[in-house]
């Protein structure tokens, strides 16, 4: 039976967090409304982009988005130019191999294939992807399908994500999490409180663990 391993995309496949919070500034911009903290903004995370404008005003969002798009599009190179080291190997390890590879993010499909585009990696290569919603986090609902999806050929099911939240999605929806503690902003304390399966501090330790399942 194959393996199943679905990856986060922010924080996870790469650093895009500096890229999401420029971007998400030149949408207030756009409608003169006062840029946030960072700290507001991330607090305000869960839902894709289209409803994280929403949150602010409801009004303005479509203009807001719209903005944000063309900053995130714009300056990808300047904010986030590659994503983190050996993630294009890993999935192609993972396929030359002949097991499940997925995407679940909570960005919206725009962004996400924005990006991908800018790193290089054929969308075609995941057999499943689900990106965000702009009614709130929908990551547990996609994984249960990503099972469902996979039943017939998968008996593990390994989630790779970087947040806290990541990982209780990944429990209650019958997933082995795997703690992605590459990236520099990763609570990775916060991370083994929560017990995932694993917990990689660097995506060569990750690459290596991969290597050796039998």
């Amino acid at each position: 039976m194959k393996r199943t391993f679905i990856f986060d995309f922010d924080g996870t496949l790469a650093d895009t967090f500096p890229l999401i919070l420029y971007a998400f500034g030149k949408g207030f911009e756009a409608v003169d409304m006062p840029i946030p903290s960072n700290e507001d903004m991330v607090s305000h995370f869960g839902p894709s982009e289209e409803g994280f404008f929403k949150a602010y005003n409801a009004d303005k969002a479509n203009t807001m988005f719209a903005a944000y798009i063309q900053a995130y599009e714009s300056e990808h190179e300047k904010f986030s130019p590659r994503p983190f080291d050996n993630m294009v190997e890993i999935f192609n390890y993972i396929k030359a191999k002949g097991d499940n590879l997925g995407l679940i993010t909570g960005k919206c499909l725009q962004s996400a294939k924005i990006s991908l585009k800018h790193y290089g990696i054929d969308f075609g290569i995941f057999d499943f992807v689900r990106t965000g919603s702009p009614d709130g986090n929908t990551k547990p609902q996609a994984m249960k399908d990503a099972r469902e999806y996979f039943k017939e050929n998968s008996s593990e099911y390994y989630y790779i994500g970087d947040a806290l939240s990541d990982i209780k999605d990944a429990q209650e929806s019958g997933f082995a999490p795997i703690a992605a503690a590459w990236a520099s902003h990763a609570d990775k304390p916060g991370q083994l409180k929560l017990d995932p399966y694993k917990q990689f501090t660097t995506t060569k330790d990750f690459f290596n663990w991969l290597k050796a399942l039998k």
